[in-house]
């Protein structure tokens, strides 16, 4: 086995890439849709708490509570201080 890899108990490879990160190989799909919601929830709590360190607690509560209105309201403040809506072809 390759330095770096191993088997986990249930049998599903790991390999440690650049920065120690796991990446994870079998294991079910409920396994993977599991971990992915955390991971999803963890970012959101983390982006929430981000708002609220600057004083934005409003914007933190709307990003948790109501995504629809955080965007609008994100983007207008955008707006107000770069200019062109963020399109598609703007992002990298």
């Amino acid at each position: 086995m390759p330095a770096g890899a191993g088997a986990g108990a249930d049998g599903a490879r790991v390999r440690r890439g650049a920065g120690g990160l796991a990446q994870r190989r079998g294991g079910s799909p409920e396994d993977w849709e599991a971990l992915h919601a955390a991971y999803e929830a963890a970012c959101d709590e983390a982006r929430a708490t981000f708002f609220s360190a600057y004083g934005e607690e409003e914007m933190a509560r709307l990003y948790l509570e109501d995504r629809f209105t955080f965007h609008r309201r994100f983007e207008s403040g955008r707006r107000f201080f770069h200019g062109l809506p963020m399109l598609p072809e703007h992002l990298h």
